[in-house]
């Protein structure tokens, strides 16, 4: 009995290029009140990807046409759907080749979000005050939408489909918040210093699935193949003694 298998730890590979800036602000409204503000755009594109895949599949003997003929008989998904093998092999295999070839130098690539802006702020209250020893704080979080996919257009040349890289599906951009409040205390004759911090993270506790992948074939599948769960609300809190 012959039993093939493909070798494990293979890898295609591609060349990387990533460029984009960073910009930071941080300043004092009085002695008390400090802000600091952050914006980022980033972009991160491929080239040369996978040229031993490119002429196995459409070289010579273009492999990927021959799987996608319609002769090859219909199966059921888990889902129940019904998938022709060229179906299945074009979801699994040739559109995830054909969008990252078609990537090639022409933008950034999918899950890469262009800009993000962050602020974070804390107020440390007087020692006069009734409040004397409690600083309160928190940052603001705001990321731009994600390619998540792209639809099907099909090309003569390649006799078959492949992804409208200009015209991607973008899942939504993402807010987020977070805050804290601290106390800190000099204790046993001021010999030692106190500090109670509580981190709440995920301040509006947004339990919204996020997509994360889009299927290239929308009519018959639905919009999103993958959706991610979002982090959900902690709270933490620390004690500190230095002596």
């Amino acid at each position: 009995t012959l039993i093939w298998d493909r070798p494990s730890g293979l890898a295609t590979t591609s060349d990387g290029v990533s460029e984009g800036f960073e910009l930071e602000a941080v300043g004092s409204i009085n002695s008390n009140w400090t802000i600091s503000l952050n914006a980022s755009k980033t972009k991160v594109s491929n080239s040369n990807t996978a040229p031993e895949y490119q002429e196995y599949l459409y070289g010579d003997t273009n492999r990927a046409a021959l799987w996608g003929q319609d002769q090859f008989g219909k199966y059921p998904s888990a889902l129940g759907n019904l998938f022709t093998i060229g179906e299945r092999i074009d979801l699994i295999y040739l559109s995830p080749f054909n969008l990252a070839r078609q990537q090639d130098g022409a933008g950034s690539i999918d899950q890469i979000r262009e800009w993000r802006f962050n602020m974070f702020t804390n107020y440390r209250f007087e020692s006069d005050s009734k409040l004397k020893g409690f600083t309160v704080g928190g940052g603001a979080r705001w990321q731009d939408e994600a390619a998540i996919g792209h639809p099907q257009i099909f090309d003569s040349a390649l006799d078959g489909f492949k992804p409208d890289i200009t015209n991607p599906h973008f899942g939504p951009s993402e807010f987020n918040m977070d805050g804290f409040v601290r106390y800190k205390k000099r204790l046993w004759d001021d010999k030692v210093d106190m500090t109670l911090t509580l981190n709440i993270r995920n301040l509006l506790d947004d339990d919204d699935l996020i997509p994360v992948a889009a299927n290239p074939n929308e009519a018959s599948m639905g919009l999103v193949a993958v959706w991610r769960i979002p982090t959900e609300r902690t709270y933490s809190l620390t004690a500190k003694f230095n002596f």
